[in-house]
């Protein structure tokens, strides 16, 4: 005999039913990572989102009830979204007595992580697990907290799609948060709660603060080959999960997933085509899918493939980019192609996370061009930029690859890149002469005073706009530098953000000073700094927390 208690959505009535049969039940990591949800995996889920979570102990922190009813509200946010107003209203209306300065993101809604891990977004429920992936996240969700983990594998084969379903499931559980900054603390270790982040050997500043301060129950992901470039030292820190490629036989479920959840019909040949043409890599279909849908295709056919896709995921990316860039059929250059190239170059090799605002990059495409002009001899031409910024547009506001595949390409990788000999003269008469440098720096005061004007005028509309440039800027120059120019109004922005902190780039904005102002006048002794060591090269670091914690690529 049991009984189950549980809410009822629409009048939050508590309800009992009594059983008396023979259960099994299912624990929240053995629930099946396919599309088609079961009904005994909707009880689950309605019995677990209504359970309220508790922590075993206050964090040892100023406004420790504060934080953890946060941490309460954000999560049930998350759990009940689409149907979570209520607690959205709550959260806007309590933003001063929610006003924390915190190295992570703890998100709202699910759309929140899936974009910014540039992830589909009806990915949630859909992602499809094979033994391998199972095994891993059977793994991680059943660990001890105090071990890190890092999900390792070749690009493209699902490393951020299965990091996604491992959050998933563990807010299922109790809270679970993103890193955005390096000022990690230990309030989550004392809550327990675990802290993620996408391509750690990308973030240079996190890596330094890891191997000198040890946090715990840390979830990332990483390149194997980067990963093994890192000391051995630092790669004990974490457990090892490594994931393979898809057979083919998985890779037409992960193929039928993908189609449908994203309203693509297709037929038996073209699914066979497309498992055949995409090697074992999921982000190789969402790339395709995106290519349908800009198009606006909603059937698949295998004509389509074979016309306009390339085998493998390194060729695809450079096939995209030819048609993009270069004249059809031919191995040049369309006008304005080599400026459109340049400014993919900048975005990969000189902008932290490969991210920005569009007005920044718009405006430093635009600085580039005379010089592109002088050195590459080829001329702007505002309809092709304005194709490549289409491409480089992400959801929400801000200019990222849709794939970190597509920096791949621009390093040359790709059977018969036709882009090399260029991005060699690119790198030896832009960046070898300090171009981007200083293109990035002329280019941001630029950028600032338009967002800024068009913010004055009217606040409200351009609030995201003007907060997306003010994160861009806080992560790609040092804080001191930031209080140097005499166009950029730190204090003032601190205030302005504060208000509008029911917006994830608001909050992002307000921990970035604030944990830049926290950590100013104290060092980091690095001895034998992870990044000097590593193949990322980029030279000892003992520096001024202030200057450090805002990384810059340069």
């Amino acid at each position: 005999n049991f009984r189950i208690s549980y809410r009822n959505l629409l009048d939050n009535e508590l309800l009992q039913t009594d059983f008396e049969n023979e259960v099994h039940v299912r624990l929240p990591h053995e629930a099946p990572g396919v599309a088609v949800q079961t009904p005994t995996q909707a009880l689950d889920t309605e019995i677990v989102k209504f359970t309220q979570w508790k922590p075993k102990k206050l964090p040892d922190m100023e406004k420790a009830k504060e934080f953890v009813e946060y941490l309460q509200k954000h999560r049930e946010s998350y759990l009940k979204y689409p149907q979570n107003e209520e607690i959205l209203d709550y959260l806007r209306n309590n933003s001063a007595k929610f006003a924390f300065p915190m190295a992570y993101e703890i998100p709202e809604e699910p759309l929140e992580v899936l974009d910014k891990w540039r992830l589909p977004e009806n990915l949630k429920g859909n992602v499809v697990l094979n033994d391998n992936r199972k095994d891993v996240l059977e793994t991680i969700l059943e660990s001890r907290f105090d071990r890190n983990h890092v999900i390792l594998g070749e690009p493209g084969i699902g490393k951020t799609s299965l990091l996604f379903e491992i959050f998933d499931r563990i807010m299922a559980n109790h809270p679970a948060a993103i890193l955005s900054t390096a000022n990690i603390g230990t309030a989550h270790q004392e809550l327990g709660m675990p802290l993620f982040y996408d391509d750690l050997p990308e973030a240079t500043d996190l890596l330094d603060i890891i191997y000198n301060e040890k946090p715990k129950g840390l979830v990332v992901t990483a390149r194997r080959a980067d990963w093994e470039g890192l000391p051995k030292d630092f790669q004990d820190l974490f457990l090892r999960h490594t994931i393979k490629e898809f057979n083919k036989n998985e890779m037409v479920q992960v193929c039928t997933s993908m189609l449908k959840f994203s309203g693509i019909r297709y037929g038996k040949t073209a699914l066979e085509r497309l498992v055949d043409y995409s090697e074992g890599s999921p982000i190789y279909v969402w790339c395709l899918i995106n290519e349908l849908s800009s198009a606006q295709i909603n059937r698949l056919q295998d004509d389509y493939i074979t016309e306009n896709a390339e085998k493998g995921m390194h060729n695809y990316i450079v096939k995209l980019m030819q048609r993009l860039l270069m004249v059809k059929g031919k191995k040049e250059f369309k006008p304005g192609g080599k400026h459109g190239l340049t400014c993919l170059l900048f975005l990969s090799r000189h902008i932290i996370e490969k991210r920005c605002s569009p007005r920044y990059f718009w405006i430093a495409g635009k600085k580039l061009a005379p010089f592109v002009e002088e050195k590459l001899n080829d001329k702007y031409s505002p309809d092709l930029f304005n194709a490549v910024q289409q491409y480089v547009s992400g959801r929400g506001n801000n200019i990222s690859f849709p794939h970190d595949t597509w920096a791949d390409v621009l390093e040359g990788e790709g059977r018969h890149n036709p882009f090399k000999a260029t991005i060699v003269q690119v790198i030896d008469e832009i960046e070898g002469k300090a171009i981007f440098k200083e293109v990035k720096l002329t280019a941001a005061e630029e950028a600032w005073a338009l967002v800024e004007d068009n913010f004055r005028s009217n606040p409200h509309r351009n609030a995201t706009r003007y907060l997306t440039m003010a994160e861009t800027l806080l992560k790609n120059f040092r804080i001191s530098e930031l209080k140097r120019f005499d166009w950029f109004p730190l204090e003032e922005l601190r205030e302005t953000a504060a208000q509008y902190t029911h917006i994830p780039v608001g909050r992002n904005v307000c921990n970035l000073i604030d944990n830049a102002a926290s950590r100013r006048g104290t060092t980091i002794t690095i001895k034998d700094s992870i990044i000097s060591r590593s193949n990322l090269n980029l030279g000892k670091l003992d520096a001024d927390v202030d200057d450090s914690v805002l990384n810059r690529s340069s």
